[in-house]
């Protein structure tokens, strides 16, 4: 009889543990994600069939994506950059030291995703010397960035995804407690 009851309850521990095991729910790690989405909806296919070639006075129509896991109601900044093949790309720690063309803010809830749109059109191509620079208008504000390519060929668009630091109160692109930042590039060239 001891022998059945110890029996009994290890089988039970055993099989409630087995049990308990597969139906929970896996721990969830919180996370902020962004995707840049083409004209069509898909993260590909930004430019109509031209490759990554754009003309003066071309407008496309992208935008992001934001999906909010972190628990709770999030501020966010994507901050737009331009630069050329020489510029550095951001890394987990640092965003990049491109130029900064522009930003959008919003608010994103949690277990919600927001779009914030990107309109652009390379309003005009300028050359100084071997380099091509190009004004652009995003989202109705005309720019011409400081940024040259060699033949207008290699310009690339860094989006940055910065967050509020709860802590100090600023949004920023990483943190010292080890969030990292994320970033995006599409790269495209001016004929």
């Amino acid at each position: 009889m001891t022998l059945f009851l110890a029996l009994l309850v290890s089988f039970t521990i055993v099989y409630s543990s087995i049990g308990y095991f597969l139906l929970s729910k896996p721990p969830a790690q919180p996370f902020i994600g962004v995707g840049i989405y083409s004209q069509s909806g898909s993260l590909a296919n930004y430019y109509s069939g031209n490759g990554p070639n754009v003309t003066a006075g071309q407008s496309l129509s992208w935008h992001f994506q934001l999906f909010n896991r972190m628990g709770s109601v999030q501020l966010v900044r994507i901050v737009y950059r331009l630069a050329n093949v020489t510029m550095s790309s951001p890394t987990e720690t640092t965003s990049s030291n491109a130029s900064q063309i522009g930003e959008s803010s919003t608010f994103v809830t949690n277990e919600e995703n927001e779009t914030i749109p990107f309109e652009w059109t390379l309003v005009s191509r300028q050359q100084s010397g071997t380099l091509t620079y190009v004004t652009l208008q995003i989202n109705g504000q005309t720019i011409t960035p400081p940024v040259g390519t060699r033949s207008g060929q290699e310009f690339r668009f860094i989006f940055e995804l910065w967050t509020l630091n709860d802590q100090s109160g600023a949004l920023e692109y990483s943190s010292p407690n080890g969030r990292v930042g994320t970033w995006l590039a599409v790269w495209f060239n001016t004929y």
